[in-house]
């Protein structure tokens, strides 16, 4: 499909977009600074982690493909085993809310409660626990997303740091957590040659601190390749308005305390990745106003880094 990325009037109301954003979808580490016992006063008891398709114990071939149920608030993984390298990692959405699936590697003798524990009383503090290796960004209910990261042996968080709309509360804290080791089958599993990596044209790259779109901007269907160029973790959210949906629209919903039905729906992207990383995302956009933008806190400025300049609106024209 043709496709142009154009300047539209969100960028006249910048700093309100901003507080949008921050506010109403974003706010995760306002959401994760509580402990337990807030989140069981905000009246959503934390789920217990789902058990795994696949049978832990039984002995099989490692897989290279993950695929993962997000439902409210749990996580469903086809296996809790799969081979490092080039990993196909898809998520479908069967919950009411929005989730995400972001991969996040252990260091060396962390664990996922140590983790979670950390998330809880400083969500910066806790991204020096673990490498962020991609994911999908936020999908809205029934919808699919898929992505392409590589992987090296170790054990890894799967997390969904999206804010409830109900409570505030990140899906961290409801449940949403679960695990996953990688495992190199031979001493060359964790080498990926280029014959593995998918033929894509669309180069896309994150910097310190901007999103910076392909050629002809985003618009077309297909794989796109997000590179971080940065110092710092970055990723892309993208989220598309709603049909006849405006920017004044997205302000009065945030002004409404962010509850409700939003007027956008979360389009997915290519979830954290440490600097020099690279994410695989099978993208399908449609006609309309777009906003891509990276919502992670400054490791230095904890400042979110799309009040940065990470936040690109588009349109894509309808041919």
């Amino acid at each position: 499909m043709p496709h142009r990325t154009v300047p539209t009037s969100f960028r006249s109301s910048r700093a309100r977009l901003l507080a949008v954003l921050g506010a109403a979808f974003l706010a995760v580490p306002a959401a994760a600074c509580g402990d337990d016992a807030e989140t069981l006063a905000s009246g959503t008891e934390p789920a217990a982690e789902a058990e795994p398709v696949a049978d832990a114990g039984a002995a099989a071939e490692l897989t290279s493909d993950l695929e993962v149920v997000s439902r409210d608030f749990s996580f469903e993984l086809s296996s809790e085993q799969v081979a490092a390298g080039m990993v196909d990692v898809s998520l479908r959405n069967e919950g009411a809310e929005a989730h995400q699936l972001s991969l996040a590697r252990l260091h060396d003798g962390v664990t996922v409660d140590e983790l979670t524990d950390e998330l809880h009383a400083d969500e910066v503090g806790a991204y020096d626990l673990v490498d962020f290796a991609g994911g999908v960004n936020p999908i809205g209910p029934g919808e699919s997303g898929t992505v392409q990261t590589e992987l090296e042996p170790g054990r890894y968080a799967v997390l969904c740091f999206v804010p409830s709309p109900h409570d505030g509360v990140s899906h961290v804290h409801k449940g949403m957590v679960a695990e996953i080791e990688v495992v190199a089958a031979d001493a060359s599993a964790a080498d990926v040659g280029e014959e593995e990596r998918p033929d894509v044209v669309r180069e896309a790259v994150l910097s310190d601190f901007a999103i910076a779109p392909p050629p002809g901007g985003f618009g077309e269907a297909g794989t796109y390749r997000f590179t971080n160029q940065g110092e710092e973790p970055h990723e892309a959210v993208f989220l598309r308005l709603d049909d006849g949906a405006t920017m004044a629209d997205l302000i009065a919903y945030q002004e409404a305390g962010g509850h409700g039905e939003p007027p956008f729906t979360f389009e997915g992207g290519p979830a954290a990745v440490e600097p020099g990383g690279t994410v695989y995302a099978e993208m399908d956009f449609g006609p309309g106003s777009w906003l891509a933008v990276c919502a992670i806190r400054g490791e230095h400025t904890e400042v979110p880094h799309l009040e940065m300049g990470m936040l690109l609106p588009f349109e894509v024209a309808a041919t």
